[in-house]
C-alpha cells in the first residue's frame, strides 16, 4: 500500500521535481537518459534563442515591420510551437525512465529491508 502511494506520488510530480528527486537519490543516468537530456538542453537553448530573436523583432514593431520581419515572426512562432512540443515529449520520456528507475530502486530496497527483518 505504501508503494502504491509512492507510485501515485511519482506519477503526479512535475518533470523538474522528478529530475531533482532522481539526482537527490543518487540515480545514475543511463546512456539513453543522457542522450535525451542532451536533446532537451539543445532544444531548450534553441527555444530561448528563438524567443530572443522574436523579442528583438517585436521591439521594432512601433517603427513598422517589413514583410520579411513579419514572415520571420510567423516562422518563429511555428518553430517555437514545434520546439515546445518536442521539449514536452522529451520531458515525458525522461520522466518515465526515471519513474521506472525509482520504482525498481524502491522495490530492491524494500526486498533487502524484508530480508534484514527476517534475519533479525
Amino acid at each position: 500500500e505504501q508503494q502504491d502511494k509512492e507510485d501515485v506520488e511519482l506519477e503526479h510530480m512535475s518533470f523538474e521535481a522528478l529530475f531533482q528527486k532522481a539526482k537527490a537519490s543518487g540515480l545514475s543516468m543511463t546512456v539513453r537518459q543522457s542522450r535525451l537530456v542532451e536533446q532537451l538542453e539543445r532544444r531548450s537553448e534553441k527555444l530561448a534563442n528563438l524567443k530572443l530573436e522574436t523579442e528583438r523583432i517585436e521591439a521594432k514593431e512601433f517603427e513598422g515591420l517589413s514583410e520579411g520581419q513579419k514572415h520571420q515572426l510567423s516562422r518563429n512562432e511555428e518553430r517555437s510551437s514545434e520546439l515546445k512540443e518536442q521539449i514536452e515529449t522529451l520531458q515525458e520520456q525522461i520522466s518515465e525512465t526515471i519513474r521506472e528507475q525509482l520504482g525498481t530502486k524502491r522495490a530492491l530496497e524494500g526486498a533487502s529491508c524484508r530480508k534484514k527483518i527476517k534475519h533479525t
